[in-house]
């Protein structure tokens, strides 16, 4: 676990109950499972910030509800990479001896940590010293003096061990391969003496019967504890809340489709029936439909990437799977994007698609006609325009004479005259279906190498 990420627009408590309930099977009372997160957040010190935004947590919190997420169904191992990264030497402290409590409790926690002072270094039971793939040292802290001074490197007095181990194994050529040679690769584990607390010897906590009977319980065989339709309604439900809390970006959003509504509708204000302007009409259709696609593409492709990072971790860590998270995506209207370059390079072509043909639609050459029943744009602006001037009488001229009064030759000049409105519905069908199905699999491929190598 890397990444302190986590999901905006929930309160502490929010997140420990929506992870508990996703991690912990049916066979846990929902009675049990928020004892369970009173436990967790009494016993890593954040129950005074049970009511606190995530967003609003200082970073040895952030890391502290990240580790507290993870500890929902109790389990045996814990990996964390560097979690002291980023933090004061305060919470640093604070949390390696978060940590350690954690181990003392029957947990196995291992943690990479690069360049810890003393005192911290010291905290840890067990060091294990890499260099160039090779094991250098493991053993005790405590232990790592004496071992450097058996392979001829004396560290001063005064001197941070693991930061002379380091400057060691940096500086000296032949210091990874002497002290690899010495502890066997690692096979030679040195211990001190005053590591004799036994796990059985320690005081049985009360307050953590129920996270006990959690491991119990649970299921080794079972891939993920909830069923789809649990994890789908807790999903939404998720989704649901972060939604409704986002009251400035909704205020925002309203005030943006005012003002463009009005800008818009200014500009080709009074020209609908008029039938020496036409074409009026079309390019009022491609103003909504360039206003509609780069708003409702450009605010995914901003968010995806932290969206990502955070079901990164959720996903490799069994919260859920993919397709009840990518069904609660979808239904809550969140369009999935592929990158803030990607996006608009790929809609403007399309864009060009959709408007080729106007002023010689009776032109168009079969390739390119072709090719832009390739455009969903295309299929949008038509389903647009067909019933403003299909089965439509003649329209109103101010002018001696109107052209395209008839609004039959206006479909003829925009190459629509042969297209029908049903049509272009189940084509934009089409389109929906594709790219869901596309985003789908992209993003299953992505976290599924992610998962696989993780593990590897």
């Amino acid at each position: 676990m890397h990444d302190d990420i986590l999901q905006p627009r929930l309160t502490t408590l929010e997140s420990m109950r929506i992870a508990a309930e996703l991690k912990l099977g049916p066979e846990i009372k929902k009675a049990n499972k928020k004892v369970i997160v009173t436990e967790i957040l009494q016993t890593l010190g954040l129950w005074r910030q049970r009511h606190t935004m995530c967003e609003r947590l200082s970073g040895g919190q952030a890391k502290r509800l990240a580790i507290a997420l993870e500890l929902v169904n109790n389990p045996p191992v814990i990996f964390l990479d560097e979690p002291t990264s980023g933090l004061d030497v305060v919470s640093v402290r604070q949390l390696l001896l978060l940590l350690r409590l954690l181990s003392r409790q029957g947990r196995t926690i291992i943690c990479t940590i690069h360049q810890p002072s003393a005192s911290i270094f010291n905290l840890f039971d067990n060091a294990y010293v890499i260099c160039g793939g090779q094991c250098c040292y493991q053993g005790a802290p405590s232990q790592l003096v004496p071992f450097l001074a058996e392979a001829q490197y004396i560290c001063p007095p005064s001197h941070n061990p693991a930061d002379f181990v380091i400057e060691t194994l940096a500086a000296e050529i032949t210091a990874r391969n002497k002290m690899s040679d010495l502890c066997q690769n690692g096979k030679i584990c040195r211990w001190s003496k005053d590591m004799s607390v036994q796990l059985s010897d320690l005081e049985e906590s009360e307050n953590n019967k129920c996270m006990e009977q959690v491991n119990k319980d649970k299921s080794l065989n079972l891939e993920f504890p909830t069923s789809f339709c649990t994890q789908f309604l807790i999903l939404i439900k998720r989704l649901y809340i972060q939604s409704k809390r986002k009251q400035l970006n909704w205020f925002i959003q309203l005030m943006q489709y005012i003002l463009c509504g009005l800008f818009i509708g200014g500009i080709f204000y009074m020209v609908g029936n008029e039938g020496s302007t036409p074409m009026a009409n079309f390019k009022c259709y491609i103003c909504i439909t360039v206003f509609i696609i780069y708003t409702y593409t450009m605010v995914p492709i901003l968010l995806l990437p932290m969206e990502i990072r955070i079901i990164r971790r959720e996903y490799f860590n069994r919260w859920y799977g993919l397709k009840a998270y990518y069904a609660a995506l979808t239904c809550s209207t969140i369009l999935p994007a592929n990158g803030a370059i990607l996006g608009p390079s790929i809609i403007s072509p399309l864009l060009v698609l959709c408007c080729y043909g106007m002023g010689f639609g009776r032109h168009i050459e079969p390739g390119m006609r072709f090719l832009m029943h390739l455009s969903y744009l295309r299929y949008g602006l038509t389903g647009m325009t067909l019933p403003l001037y299909q089965n439509r009488t003649r329209m109103h001229c101010s002018e001696d004479a109107c052209v395209y009064g008839d609004p039959i030759y206006v479909l003829q000049e925009l190459g629509m005259d042969e297209d029908t409105y049903i049509i272009q519905i189940l084509g934009l069908s089409v389109f929906i279906v594709l790219f869901r199905a596309i985003a789908y699999f992209t993003l299953r491929h992505r976290l599924a190498n992610e998962y696989s190598n993780s593990i590897i």
